[in-house]
């Protein structure tokens, strides 16, 4: 049984093979070489709009990822403060991106 972050992966791969063979084939007829150069761009375009695609599909999904990032913010918010007090109280902390969002 396939999760759910699963099947958008599986569309991009089945949509890239299908759009190399379709552009290999329809290449095919200007020669070897064009046809095998111009495959793996046909994929890869054909994966590009499957993922935009899959985006518009999804856009009610991405509006709520301001809610993870809010738990994760409190998360990280915590932890700096359990690594404050496990350093002691004149000690900064070791780690060089301390004072961005990310780290």
């Amino acid at each position: 049984m396939m999760r759910h972050l699963e099947v958008p992966m599986f569309v991009l791969i089945a949509m890239a093979m299908a759009g190399g063979l379709t552009t290999g084939v329809a290449l095919a007829p200007q020669g070897l070489l064009v046809a095998l150069l111009g495959a793996p761009l046909g994929g890869s375009l054909c994966a590009a709009l499957a993922a935009l695609l899959l985006m518009r599909r999804r856009d009610e999904d991405w509006r709520r990822d301001a809610d993870l990032d809010a738990q994760v913010d409190a998360m990280v918010a915590s932890l700096r403060a359990v690594a404050a007090q496990a350093n002691g109280p004149g000690e900064r902390e070791a780690h060089p991106n301390s004072g961005s969002r990310a780290a």
